[in-house]
């Protein structure tokens, strides 16, 4: 076998290397699908797909650092795959870079106008900015190209929610699980719009139809979590939060809200201890310290309480609730 049929015979292993770590991929076997990508970089460092493959495995891990580095790395080597494009996107948008993001996803599209993934992260890209108009009329564009694409529908449903438009956005998740019903998250910002209407009971059906198609979300835990406490439904509730937190033990808001379930419960010393790991985690955080404040007081700890007002006013000088708060203690 000469050098050029070796070569051609080794790209032939490598496309069966990848088509193998993309199965694995579909299927959530991230393990074994990482083996196959670093198996092809082990014979071809600069194998673009493995690199940008593998890259889009460590953004679904939340490793964004990684993943911009890898997926950087395959366009620097093929320019002008849009898909390499669009996670890089992808991966900008979730480490908070959305501007940035936006440049990624145009690039994608003028590479392949006709793919609808790009066009609708860049949509959502505006939602995160908070730009909702625009991102509903391009989502509208992108529905009327491709109205049998599910993603679109979610995605609009997230920008009119937020633009505070939750009937129509609760249409649009359920034409989004019409169209895909395994579609966890169509599924959970079902729940989300339902939370929103207060209609409580229809919203837990929701979450706990996600969380069966992928118990491991903490973000769908803490949303059930959310709207248990709202129903009173409080050792529910608290169970929902620490299935949160033992996915996602920095997860501040879950921290938050299980010390004032834990307070409804007349509990207000694990109460307190919960909010001591939500003010570590994150000083910056106003509202922790004043609910800590708030059970502080409670247990008669005036001095502790007072310290933590001293924290929220440190952080927002008028706020008004510590500030009247902290005129009651010391009155």
């Amino acid at each position: 076998m000469n050098r050029k049929e070796r070569r051609a015979a080794a790209s032939r292993d490598n496309g069966q290397l990848i088509e193998a770590g993309l199965e694995y991929h579909r299927a959530g076997r991230y393990a074994e699908a990482e083996g196959q990508y670093r198996l092809v970089l082990s014979r071809d460092r600069n194998h673009p797909d493995a690199l940008h493959l593998l890259g889009l495995l460590a953004h679904q891990g939340g490793r964004n650092d990684l993943a911009e580095q890898l997926i950087a790395q395959a366009i620097e080597i093929k320019a002008e795959v849009s898909a390499f494009h669009n996670s890089l996107g992808m991966t900008r948008d979730a480490v908070g870079r959305t501007e940035d993001s936006l440049l990624s996803f145009d690039r994608a599209i003028a590479l392949d106008p006709a793919d609808p993934n790009a066009r609708a992260n860049r949509a959502n890209a505006l939602r995160r900015l908070g730009r909702f108009d625009e991102s509903i009329a391009e989502l509208d564009a992108l529905i009327a190209d491709h109205p049998d694409f599910p993603q679109a529908w979610s995605y609009r449903g997230n920008s009119l929610r937020e633009a505070g438009r939750p009937e129509q956005a609760l249409a649009d998740f359920d034409k989004a699980l019409t169209l895909a019903p395994q579609y966890i998250e169509a599924h959970g910002n079902r729940g989300n719009a339902l939370l929103d209407l207060e209609r409580y009971n229809e919203s837990v059906h929701a979450y706990q139809r996600a969380l069966s198609l992928h118990p491991r979300a903490p973000g769908m835990h803490y949303n059930l979590g959310v709207v248990l406490h709202r129903l009173l439904r409080y050792v529910e509730a608290i169970a929902a939060f620490d299935q949160a937190l033992s996915m996602a033990p920095t997860m501040t808001e879950a921290l938050i809200d299980r010390a004032e379930t834990q307070r409804a419960l007349g509990r207000p010393d694990d109460a307190a201890e919960s909010l001591a790991r939500a003010v570590t985690q994150r000083p910056e955080m106003a509202i922790a310290w004043y609910r800590q404040a708030l059970v502080l007081a409670e247990l008669g700890r005036t001095e502790d309480a007072l310290a933590s007002l001293n924290s929220v006013l440190s952080i927002d000088p008028t706020h008004a609730e510590a500030l009247s708060k902290r005129a009651a203690l010391l009155s």
